[in-house]
C-alpha cells in the first residue's frame, strides 16, 4: 500500500513531460547504481581491509600524510 506522500509524488511525476520524466529516471537510476556500488564496495570487509592496506602503503598517500602532519 502506497503512503500519501508516494501517491502525491507519483501524481507529480505523471504531470511532468516525457522528457522531464526521462531525465528524472536517469538521475534516480544513476543515484541507485552509485549507492549499490558503495554498499558492495564497503560491505566486503576483506576487500575494504586490502584497500586500506594498499592506501597505507601508497607513497603518494604517505607523502600527503607527512605534509599534513608538518
Amino acid at each position: 500500500m502506497l503512503s500519501q506522500k508516494i501517491k502525491e509524488l507519483k501524481d507529480y511525476i505523471y504531470s511532468l513531460s516525457q522528457e522531464e520524466q526521462q531525465i528524472l529516471l536517469e538521475k534516480i537510476t544513476k543515484k541507485i547504481s552509485l549507492k549499490n556500488k558503495l554498499i558492495e564496495r564497503f560491505s566486503n570487509k576483506e576487500r575494504l581491509e586490502k584497500e586500506i592496506a594498499g592506501m597505507a602503503n601508497d607513497p603518494e598517500i604517505q607523502a600527503e600524510i607527512s605534509a599534513i602532519n608538518q
